[in-house]
């Protein structure tokens, strides 16, 4: 599914799965989320497209070799080829991720993705607000 302004779909197959946490107040809980801050929201560029790609992943360096050898023959990234990576934002739980997706592609603005490169401190806030 193709966004306005640049930011299309999002990760197909075989991207990060999610995962339930333990109730918020347990030790179990933060014992986890410890564990579990591997997952990554990860921005490509296509210079071909002009346009931008974000997805959710717990492994970015794979996803970037799916996206650029046409793993998923329906996707929308195999037109942009090749995909720059322009932007990883890791060590996030499995739910920080999702969300901080989902935030960037409501902002339905290149604009936005430029800045959050530009000024790293909407990054640590983004963290905060879906902590």
């Amino acid at each position: 599914m193709t966004v306005n302004h640049g930011v299309p779909g999002s990760s197909p197959g075989e991207g990060a799965v999610k995962q339930r946490l333990p109730y918020k107040g347990s030790l179990l809980h933060f014992m986890n989320i410890s564990l579990a801050m591997n997952y990554a929201v990860y921005i490509l560029f296509s210079e071909k497209l002009n346009r931008f790609y974000v997805g959710t992943t717990d492994n970015p360096d794979r996803r970037i070799v799916e996206h650029n050898t046409g793993k998923h023959k329906d996707a929308f990234t195999k037109n942009g080829t090749p995909w720059l990576l322009f932007l990883v934002i890791d060590e996030l739980s499995s739910n920080q991720a999702y969300q901080i997706e989902k935030h960037i592609k409501k902002m339905k603005s290149k604009k936005y993705i430029e800045n959050l490169k530009a000024f790293p401190e909407i990054i640590t806030k983004l963290k905060l607000l879906y902590y």
